[in-house]
């Protein structure tokens, strides 16, 4: 199978490349300040706001796996065909990455930031995944 040099644009870097802002960005503020902001602010015990996050992490490294092989072989079904093998999730998970902004709501409970944390956690991986194989 021969593949097609294309060339690779200015706008098309730079989009690739702000996509690392919401990787790297996004997980360095939740991982300097999420765990404060659960127990100063919002009144969580260490123990439930640490446990937040190790649920997600937990819940993250399983998806990570069936997201990889998912988008792998993506290119066999419908959309795949229609949109690309990693196009398609890069448009649904780019809007819903606003669910970040939930993560830094004041005033709900335990149940509610485990929640919002857990979907963060999926749709970061529905995006990052393919856009880190897409590289290669």
């Amino acid at each position: 199978m021969t593949r097609k040099n294309r060339k690779v644009t200015i706008p098309v870097s730079i989009g690739y490349g702000l996509t690392d802002i919401m990787g790297g960005g996004a997980f360095t503020v939740i991982g300097a300040w999420l765990l404060f902001f659960y127990t100063t602010f919002v009144g969580l015990s260490p123990i439930e706001a640490a446990s937040i996050v190790a649920i997600a992490r937990i819940v993250d490294a399983i998806v990570s796996l069936f997201m990889g092989s998912f988008t792998d072989h993506f290119y066999k079904h419908y959309l795949g065909k229609k949109f690309g093998r990693r196009r398609f999730f890069l448009l649904i998970g780019a809007p819903l990455m606003l669910v970040y902004i939930l993560l830094w709501m004041n005033g709900m409970n335990f149940w509610f930031y485990l929640a919002v944390y857990l979907a963060f956690e999926i749709i970061a991986a529905m995006v990052l995944i393919p856009v880190g194989n897409a590289a290669v």
